[in-house]
């Protein structure tokens, strides 16, 4: 009787194993890059988001900060998600709310510059129009 058991074990183990391994590999959670997170916007808007969101807001975050915004999931949205999000974006940054200032007292090269914060309200009017 013991050694039944075992072998049902074995067999129950083994089962779960091919089960496993039948699953094909993009059915997983796959956490980008940074560089492939930095490959889903254009050039004019990459380095600022580089440089001042990406930190916090990707798959390279531990943080609380990509529960609300995850910008390696941009390509997961759907065109009307893209374009809400990206006017919240430029609503944040507007304000002066992103990056917040506890981020910007320990890395205040990420203050954003007027003229960055024109290319990513751009950017975002052209999320708007569906591009």
């Amino acid at each position: 009787m013991k050694n039944l058991n075992r072998f049902f074990t074995l067999v129950l183990v083994a089962a779960a194993l091919l089960a496993f391994l039948a699953v094909p590999v993009s059915a997983y959670s796959q956490k980008k890059t940074k560089q492939e997170t930095l490959a889903l916007f254009p050039d004019n808007v990459s380095p600022i988001f580089n440089s001042s969101c990406i930190g916090c807001h990707s798959d390279q975050s531990n943080g609380k900060a990509k529960t609300f915004l995850n910008f390696s999931e941009w390509d997961k949205l759907d065109a009307k998600d893209q374009a809400k999000t990206a006017k919240q974006i430029r609503k944040v940054v507007s304000k002066g709310a992103m990056p917040p200032a506890g981020f910007l007292n320990k890395k205040p090269e990420a203050a954003l510059s007027a003229e960055q914060v024109a290319n990513i309200f751009a950017w975002s009017k052209t999320v708007k129009k569906g591009h």
